[in-house]
Parts: structure tokens; C-alpha cells; sequence
């Protein structure tokens, strides 16, 4: 028996193919899911970032001494 969920979360696409397997989701249900998000891309903002942080390159940089002055 196929239960039609009401909870949001069964509709997260990181776990939704899990429950579509489980048989707490419909594909059906999934897609008239998706089919009824709004599109917000126009209310969007893009932000630049850099995935380097400074303290992490300073720290493995110690890390670096650390194995010249034991060899």
C-alpha cells in the first residue's frame, strides 16, 4: 500500500528517491511537486566567494616545517 505523503520533507531531492523506493512516495506526487514550486531564480543575488581560507593554508603550511625539521 502507497501512502501519499504530506510531509515536506519525503520531498527533499536529497533523499526522495529513497522514499519513492520505500513506497512512502509517489513518482507521481514528486513531480506535480516540482511541477508546483514557484520559480524565485529573478529574486535571487549572486555572491562571490573564494573556497580558500587563510588560516587552513597557514596551518598545513606548519604542517609542511614540521616534516622538513624531522627529516
Amino acid at each position: 500500500m502507497v501512502t501519499k505523503s504530506s510531509n515536506p520533507m519525503h520531498f527533499d531531492k536529497r533523499v526522495v528517491e529513497r522514499f519513492i523506493r520505500a513506497g512512502v512516495v509517489k513518482r507521481e506526487d514528486y513531480e506535480k511537486h516540482l511541477a508546483a514550486l514557484t520559480d524565485v531564480e529573478s529574486e535571487s543575488e549572486l555572491i562571490n566567494m573564494s573556497l580558500q581560507d587563510e588560516r587552513i593554508d597557514d596551518a598545513d603550511d606548519d604542517e609542511d616545517d614540521d616534516d622538513e625539521e624531522e627529516g
